[in-house]
């Protein structure tokens, strides 16, 4: 190989050749790291557009997730202390919706995942809706112990009162009239 080198070295050996062939390298190094360079630019971006496509709005969607089930935390906690039916049933309507827009959440992470990963929050979440139906149940029926409560409480109340003005009570004259009729023999006291 040698030979060969030094024998092509020999017939190029004037100042034009050796010239041509240093462009020709410096040429050659400069494509080398173009094609270096493009295809690194090329990675990064594809890497851009990975994060864009997917990571993004995965991010977003489990943000809107936590911001739901927040949400429905806080509705769930009102419904349950829900002052009157009333309340209740605006209070159920906005756990309801919560729950749904939960649920339509997670199927938008599940489809931008594209895995089973959030399983166990849809499982969860069913869950969450065998609760807040049960949930609905226990809310009603205490607030229908609280009204009949309210109702013989109410009653009583009438039924004291009534008694109440039945009771005819004596004039100051006539009292009077009874305490000397009662006391009188005893009084004043004898020594």
């Amino acid at each position: 190989m040698n030979s060969v080198l030094a024998k092509f070295l020999d017939k190029t050996s004037s100042i034009r050749v050796r010239l041509l062939a240093a462009f020709a390298l410096a040429s050659a190094m400069t494509l080398i790291s173009a094609v270096v360079g493009i295809s690194g630019f090329n990675s990064a971006n594809s890497a851009v557009e990975q994060i864009a496509d997917q990571a993004i709005p995965e991010i977003q969607a489990v943000d809107a997730l936590s911001e739901d089930s927040q949400a429905l935390s806080e509705a769930l906690k009102a419904f349950s202390l829900s002052p009157t039916v009333l309340a209740r049933q605006e209070n159920y309507a906005r756990v309801v919706e919560f729950r749904d827009h939960l649920t339509q959440e997670l199927a938008n992470l599940q489809r931008l995942t594209g895995t089973d990963a959030t399983a166990d929050l849809a499982a969860s979440v069913g869950e969450m809706s065998e609760l807040v139906e049960s949930m609905n149940d226990v809310v009603d029926r205490r607030l229908q112990i609280r009204d009949q409560r309210y109702d013989a409480t109410a009653s009583a109340r009438t039924a004291r009162t009534n008694f109440a003005a039945s009771v005819r009570t004596p004039s100051i004259p006539a009292m009077k009239r009874i305490s000397r009729a009662c006391f009188a023999p005893c009084w004043p006291p004898t020594r």
